[in-house]
């Protein structure tokens, strides 16, 4: 007779860790790598959408005043230019 050894699981009653954990933003290196290829593709609306969403995640997962964060918003801003939409842009640039 073999004897099956017990593998722990995480119960499913217990909660969801937070998002934001010190990791998550490598969460937000992928969207950030499709937002520039957007981009390089000339596929403005797209890309727009994918700096935000990268934008948020490394905000929250480093910080609004971290080096890299700041690369994503210059970039945003940078694509919200190529598209006409100076104001926006302008706004971003603010500290």
């Amino acid at each position: 007779m073999t004897t099956r050894a017990s593998t722990s699981r995480p119960s499913p009653c217990t909660s969801a860790p937070s998002p934001f954990t010190s990791s998550s933003w490598d969460h937000g290196t992928p969207v950030w790598w499709l937002a520039t290829l957007s981009e390089q593709q000339q596929q403005y609306e797209k890309a727009g959408a994918l700096y935000l969403r990268a934008l948020s995640i490394y905000e929250h997962a480093l910080g609004a005043q971290h080096p890299t964060t700041q690369r994503i918003r210059a970039n945003y801003a940078r694509l919200l230019r190529t598209m006409g939409r100076e104001a926006e842009a302008a706004a971003l640039d603010q500290p």
